[in-house]
């Protein structure tokens, strides 16, 4: 499967590295620049527990499409139409999880109750001394808060999203001041191999395809067949 991820001319080196490798950097799901972003999943974790917000695991996410031509992300996430829609081949994102955002906010209540139905089953376990309860009680209510970060409000249906989730040791994190705040970063490398295509946004001048071929041949991957197209700019 072909994923799209839509980003600014300015990224295209710093995530086509001059080394052969692809370099993307995986956004904390706390730090997202949406403020309604995740609200669901934070209501479930303070109306269930509070605990579990240091307990969510692979929260450090990176988003792709299943379009190359979306003229809403190419406006939002392509620097207004003149960025790049870099196309992945999905196989080649192995680590983690990829799995597609389901915009449907009725499946919020269902795994509320599944977690409060856990917690039910477990509550009279002494998780002191058994570890096993505790363990279990632990993975099984992780398991359903891990599905929260695949739910997204309806109104964002037409991104039409596909994530990779992943977990981020402390030493790999790296930081980056953003719009006055200090926000994680985690680097996920990827063979050169998964980029098949570079589609370049409608609003670039001509001269933009010539200077993408040129950057191409300075890195060590001069003979790849990556096509660079440009995007047809449609309204849906």
């Amino acid at each position: 499967m072909t994923l799209y991820h839509y980003t600014s001319l300015e990224n295209l080196p710093l995530i086509v590295r001059k080394d052969g490798y692809l370099e993307f950097l995986l956004t904390d799901y706390m730090d997202f620049d949406d403020p309604s972003e995740g609200k669901k999943m934070w209501e479930v974790i303070r109306d269930v527990d509070k605990k579990w917000v240091e307990d969510i695991w692979e929260r450090f996410v990176i988003s792709f499409c299943i379009e190359n031509d979306n003229l809403a992300m190419l406006k939002e996430y392509a620097n207004n139409a003149s960025g790049v829609v870099l196309a992945i081949n999905s196989d080649y994102l192995d680590r983690g999880t990829l799995f597609q955002c389901r915009y449907d906010l009725s499946i919020v209540n269902h795994i509320k109750d599944r977690i409060l139905r856990i917690k039910e089953d477990f509550k009279d376990r002494d998780k002191e001394t058994d570890w096993r309860a505790n363990t279990q009680e632990r993975a099984y209510i992780k398991r359903e808060m891990a599905k929260l970060l695949a739910i997204k409000d309806p109104h964002y249906n037409y991104e039409q999203e596909w994530r990779l989730r992943m977990s981020g040791r402390m030493e790999n994190v790296v930081f980056q001041f953003k719009r006055g705040r200090l926000r994680q970063r985690y680097p996920l490398i990827v063979d050169i191999k998964a980029l098949e295509k570079i589609y370049v946004g409608p609003n670039n001048s001509p001269s933009v395809i010539d200077e993408i071929k040129m950057y191409l041949r300075y890195t060590t991957i001069p003979k790849m067949d990556v096509e660079i197209l440009k995007v047809p700019y449609r309204s849906r």
